[in-house]
């Protein structure tokens, strides 16, 4: 693809750094904004617990046979496959 206005690329970049003319340097915009983090009230921080799962595999779920899974009243999930009729 061709541009057909070689200008236009040049007119963009001129106008994108000139427009930087009228942003704030960093020290004048941090002025501009008021400090009320001194206000704000902190959240209370715990330590973390070192929790170890204690059995060998997780959580047994739902099972139904693969024989049934076409079955009505059957849910297929993520963790396991529920029989609702029971």
């Amino acid at each position: 693809m061709k541009v057909r206005v070689p200008a236009g690329r040049k007119l963009l970049t001129a106008a994108a750094l000139a427009s930087l003319a009228f942003m704030p340097p960093d020290a004048d915009a941090a002025r501009a904004v008021p400090q009320q983090a001194s206000k704000l009230r902190q959240p209370a921080l715990y330590p973390r617990s070192n929790y170890v799962w204690p059995f060998a595999t997780g959580p047994m779920y739902g099972e139904v046979d693969a024989s049934r899974w076409n079955d009505p009243g059957v849910l297929h999930t993520i963790v396991g496959s529920f029989d609702l009729t029971r």
